[in-house]
């Protein structure tokens, strides 16, 4: 036994005797050192249980999200009653005029159910690449035929239809390290915010959470300036786009021209934009690893899901187009990165070392008394080793590397006597407080 100075947990060996003194006759006694030979335990078992040991975890949380004021698209097919070419003056009068007749408002004043309601009203990011420039080709040697690229004026680029590209507005879009996000649908979500209510009946202001609505920020001038609450806006839940919910779009009207939105359109001026929170491909994570200790060369991972719990959250203030209303606040950017980090650091404690349930029985009463200059277990000894004089056996029982290498606990103490049969044992539990055997012994539980 080695006790260490100044602790409360001593390190123990677990000697296992061996009875050199079989043959004994004609009332031959054993000296008091062949009857410390012979101390010991008669009998015991542990199993070493390497399955809950870790050479490294992985803390996944919510994926990161991005509040970004983004500009939009027309979402509906090029329109020879819309899409007229803006440097042509006479062109845009007459689809001026038209936009003023009975047939005109026959076509284009709708109800969300009828073929033309998306005229004018709905407006993509188009992150997926969905609306395309041109039409599918079944002949590859056939002319290309626009489809959502316009003819003339702001959207008549083909680079504008390829796949929203999300480089400019995110700053650390390598968060994994790689190049960048995949062509999916990423719905827009409402942005955040909160108001403080002021003291009322003595009691303290409140800080109350609340969700600002998305609104589409429309440009009469193209781009200049901005005007927000013209008209209310609905989420498309499949992708990042919205509907102005319209039923006449020429009733849109700009507060500061008293321009239409049917008119600043056809004059190439119109410009809409959309402050939302849209999901990124990245999670919060937080990843710790260990090099293989030896004799322990698996490279185990565990992945521990905590998501709803650690999240990211970046807010672009400056850009959001609602961060002036009176009477909110806006929240800080939250990043939970290292909080993850620090939970997979202590997971990782927590499985370096390896459990060794069991227990070990003696055929007499044990007395725990520290001071005994042999081998002796109270509640709380870390067992070093498992060793025999004979054939010189010695099973290391520890784990873990330098200050933090620590062997199996006693948890605890049991002792039976009886008259009939005669009997007087200890037995010693390490570990486990009720020792189920190796067949069921219990598994690691992640706290």
């Amino acid at each position: 036994m080695a006790l260490l100075w100044g602790s409360l947990t001593r390190g123990v060996d677990v000697r296992l005797p061996h009875d050199r003194h079989t043959g004994l006759r004609n009332g031959a006694r054993l000296t008091e050192v062949e009857l410390l030979e012979r101390s010991g335990p008669t009998s015991g078992e542990f199993m070493l249980d390497d399955r809950g040991r870790r050479t490294g975890v992985r803390v996944i949380g919510d994926p990161v999200l991005y509040e970004l004021t983004l500009p939009l698209r027309p979402g509906w097919v090029s329109d020879e009653h819309w899409d007229v070419d803006p440097d042509d003056p006479m062109a845009v009068a007459a689809a001026k005029q038209y936009a003023a007749s009975a047939e005109w408002e026959a076509a284009y004043v709708a109800l969300p159910q009828q073929p033309n309601y998306t005229v004018g009203r709905y407006w993509v990011l188009n992150e997926d690449g969905a609306f395309a420039a041109y039409k599918p080709k079944t002949d590859p040697e056939a002319p290309d035929e626009p489809l959502y690229k316009r003819e003339h004026g702001p959207w008549a680029d083909d680079f504008g239809w390829l796949p929203f590209d999300f480089t400019p507005y995110i700053h650390d879009l390598t968060y994994r390290g790689d190049s960048g996000w995949s062509t999916r649908r990423r719905p827009f979500r409402e942005p955040e915010a909160y108001h403080i209510e002021a003291p009322a009946g003595g009691q303290p202001a409140r800080v109350v959470p609340r969700r600002v609505g998305l609104e589409a920020s429309l440009s009469f001038d193209g781009g200049a300036t901005w005007e927000v609450g013209l008209v209310n806006v609905e989420i498309d839940p499949d992708r990042a786009a919205v509907t102005l919910a319209a039923t006449d779009p020429r009733t849109i009207v700009s507060a500061r021209t008293g321009r239409t939105l049917v008119e600043a359109y056809l004059e190439g001026k119109l410009r809409v934009r959309v402050t939302a929170v849209i999901e990124s491909d990245d999670r919060v994570f937080g990843v710790v690893r260990q090099e293989p200790w030896p004799f322990f060369p698996l490279p185990w991972v565990e992945q521990v899901d905590r998501s709803a719990q650690l999240k990211h959250v970046v807010r672009n203030a400056p850009r959001n187009d609602y961060w002036h209303v009176w009477g909110l606040t806006w929240p800080d950017n939250r990043d939970d990165r290292d909080e993850a980090e620090r939970l997979a650091r202590r997971i990782l404690d927590e499985a370096h070392v390896r459990r060794a349930p069991g227990m070990l029985n003696f055929p007499y009463l044990l007395r725990p008394d520290p001071t005994v200059p042999w081998e002796n277990y109270a509640v709380g000894d870390e067992l070093s080793r498992l060793r025999t004089d004979l054939f010189r056996t010695d099973i290391d029982l520890r784990t873990g590397n330098g200050p933090e290498r620590r062997g199996p606990q006693v948890s605890g103490l049991v002792y039976r006597w009886a008259r009939e049969p005669a009997e007087m044992t200890t037995q010693v539990l390490v570990e486990d407080d009720v020792y189920a055997g190796v067949e069921v012994a219990g598994d690691r539980e992640e706290q």
